[in-house]
């Protein structure tokens, strides 16, 4: 979800990541998941299936990781920024992603 490993692998050891999302996930996919979008997705790929459904203790040590000032590998040192706002990963609201957009600016631009 934060591509912080992919820029690292290309040699990039300043990153700046800007937090759109609250720290944690639930560490059990809901029943929607479970019983919906899993089978769905099993059908196409178990392998995606699996990881879709076990993402909540990687995203966790991501960030966990993040928090240290670190990239995955070590390889770059990383500065979070949290926008102060909460983006749903299914946001679809103009207004809503705007505001975001916004709020996200302001919190970077107070960093210099």
């Amino acid at each position: 979800p934060i591509p912080v490993a992919t820029a690292e692998a290309d040699g990039h050891t300043e990153l700046l990541v800007l937090l759109t999302r609250s720290g944690s996930m639930r560490p059990r996919p809901s029943a929607f998941d479970r019983y919906f979008v899993g089978p769905r997705l099993r059908r196409w790929s178990p392998a995606l299936a699996e990881r879709y459904l076990t993402r909540a203790e990687p995203y966790a040590a991501l960030m966990a990781g993040l928090d240290t000032g670190w990239g995955p590998a070590r390889r770059s040192q990383v500065t979070t920024v949290r926008a102060g706002v909460s983006i749903r990963k299914l946001e679809r609201s103009a207004a809503v992603l705007r505001d975001g957009a916004e709020r996200g600016r302001e919190a970077l631009l107070s960093l210099f």
